[in-house]
């Protein structure tokens, strides 16, 4: 019996792989959860002739892969994306209006500081849970562009009296 249960589990373990390495089954393959973070708009200063500002548009999806085979669970790790998410839009707020005046060539640069800087926001709490390192976590930008600071939130009426 004992046998039994031991080569099940080896067979359980080695299902989703062939000899050559290569995953049989599809859910093997690819990203396992990606959890897309509301926009962030913030107002930068651009550099040029005309010297006026623009709204700067982010939209992060954080991917999660594990790293290696864990009892722990996605919800979790997406659980603290999720919570983490006002903070992370918080930190490129800063990091964008710490720029001086932005030129359309400094904007890979400014993406990649951004991506950095939500990393950087992101370590904190995943370093505090026992099952942190059990993910590899990557920040994608799936949209990043200026628009016309006329363009923005609409005013919500007044409060009160």
């Amino acid at each position: 019996m004992r046998h039994v249960l031991l080569g099940s589990l080896c067979v359980a373990a080695l299902a989703g792989c062939d000899s050559g390495g290569l995953a049989r089954n599809a859910s093997y393959v690819g990203d396992r959860q990606g959890i897309a973070l509301d926009e962030t708009v913030v107002t930068v200063p651009l550099a040029g002739a005309e010297a006026r500002q623009a709204n700067l548009h982010i939209s992060l999806v954080v991917m999660l892969n594990p790293r290696r085979a864990a009892l722990s669970t996605y919800e979790g790790a997406a659980s603290i994306v999720r919570r983490t998410g006002s903070r992370i839009s918080d930190a490129l707020i800063a990091r964008a209006q710490r720029e001086k005046a932005i030129s359309l060539a400094e904007l890979p640069a400014l993406r990649s500081a951004l991506v950095e800087e939500a990393e950087a926001v992101l370590r904190t709490p995943l370093s505090q849970w026992a099952h942190g390192a059990d993910f590899k976590v990557e920040f994608l930008v799936t949209s990043f562009f200026l628009t016309d600071d006329s363009v923005g939130k609409a005013r919500r009426p007044p409060v009160g009296p």
